[in-house]
């Protein structure tokens, strides 16, 4: 990124996509190939990894995040039907 300030926190989630938190700024998921999501957050969050995800946890909710493995996305990608 060219963001000025590191992040807060950095881990990985599964095998080959890394999330960088800022608190200013949210979630930033980059995979292997240098696709990236944004995810927004207005309150504190804890990052935990596990095996195949991530798991986000902030004071009401926990959430996991995953990629969206390719099995799945060879099934469901448009003109697979």
């Amino acid at each position: 990124t060219k963001s000025k300030i590191p992040p807060v926190h950095l881990a990985w989630c599964g095998e080959d996509s890394v999330v960088m938190y800022w608190k200013q700024l949210g979630l930033l998921m980059v995979g292997p190939y240098g696709d990236w999501v944004k995810y927004t957050y207005h309150e504190n969050l804890i990052m935990v990894q596990e095996i195949d995800s991530l798991r986000i946890l902030s004071q009401d909710t926990v959430e996991i995040l995953q990629r969206v493995p390719d099995c799945t996305d060879l099934i469901c990608r448009i003109g697979s039907f």
